[in-house]
């Protein structure tokens, strides 16, 4: 019995060596460490060190754990209002329990509160690629390399930085989310199972239970995700070709400015005079848009948050004009 125990025990580690051998495993672990070590190395060597400037991690998870160390749930406290004065089985606190709960454990592991969220940090960039590169290397057949690269492009994105810098760390999880979330609703299309359907529906619902804007995102994405997929399947159906297909894309598009065009210069307009008559207003609607708009220097651009970018390029991402907050 124990020579059979062990003849096992071989196999299972020979066939563990087998995996670990593969370009499909250490690659994306090795690119993945690699660029988690160049934006976040003053964590890994300080622990204690928050990545990012003051936001809501410092008035909300390390604030709150800080002050409740010992309760994985949300609590109320009265010594500066925080949060809100709202009771624990309020609305507020049924939403995103799970991710506290998550960052909690995290806190107790790293043992205290900024380590913990650093922790959470890093399994929020870990869970979203690890799906991504499951679902880019399965889905498109591509090589482990360019699955690779494509999942970090996915993950580490600059918004993803100046969120976890603010304190939203929540939205690390995101992409994992959404590419998980579309992928269950391939299958469901795929398989004759109705489990994927039920599961699909269940990740929807306890996205509320993570982040509460989850749940926006998720069918919507789905709900593109679909129409695009029947659509290419309707058109083939159809014996449109791609042109056809386009001529009556612009069609509607033109249509639809034609309509709105006139309701959008009247707008414009109005928000031009509120603005000449009023000193508490922006400039306009088309100058507010200017600022929360992404450019294409800032796709281009490394995030400012990166320690290696080089001083000048961060006074190019300054001046995108999107103020203190760079959000895009």
């Amino acid at each position: 019995m124990a020579g059979s125990n062990k003849k096992i025990t071989a196999v299972t580690l020979r066939k563990a060596v087998e995996v670990v051998k593969k370009p499909r495993f250490w690659v994306p672990i090795l690119l993945f460490a690699v660029i988690y070590a160049i934006y976040f190395w003053a964590t890994l060597l300080y622990p204690n060190t928050l990545f990012g400037g003051p936001g809501d991690h410092t008035a909300g998870l390390i604030w709150l754990y800080d002050h409740y160390p010992s309760s994985p749930w949300w609590q109320f406290t009265v010594k500066t209002g925080y949060p809100w004065g709202d009771e624990l089985w309020s609305p507020l606190f049924a939403v995103g329990q799970i991710g506290y709960i998550l960052f909690w454990l995290c806190a107790k592991i790293a043992g205290g509160s900024v380590a913990g969220y650093n922790l959470f940090t890093t399994i929020g960039f870990i869970f979203s690629f690890v799906i991504a590169y499951r679902f880019v290397l399965q889905r498109f057949l591509l090589t482990p390399l360019i699955a690779s690269l494509f999942s970090l492009v996915i993950t580490f994105t600059p918004m993803a930085f100046y969120l976890d810098g603010v304190g939203h760390s929540s939205y690390l999880f995101l992409p994992g989310y959404l590419i998980g979330a579309v992928w269950l609703a391939l299958r469901m299309f795929e398989a004759r199972s109705k489990w994927y359907a039920f599961w699909l529906g269940s990740i929807i619902g306890a996205t509320t239970l993570f982040d509460p804007y989850f749940v926006l995102f998720i069918p919507l994405a789905i709900v593109s995700f679909v129409s695009c997929l029947l659509l290419s399947r309707y058109y083939k159906k159809a014996g449109l070709t791609f042109r056809q297909l386009l001529i009556r894309f612009a069609v509607v598009v033109g249509a639809g400015l034609l309509v709105a065009l006139p309701v959008a210069g009247y707008l414009k307009s109005q928000s031009s005079e509120v603005n000449q008559t009023t000193t508490n207003t922006r400039a306009s609607m088309m100058f507010d848009a200017s600022i929360y708009s992404a450019k294409i220097k800032d796709y281009l651009l490394p995030p400012a948050q990166n320690p290696f970018t080089p001083e000048v390029l961060k006074t190019a991402k300054e001046q995108s004009y999107h103020g203190k907050d760079v959000t895009f």
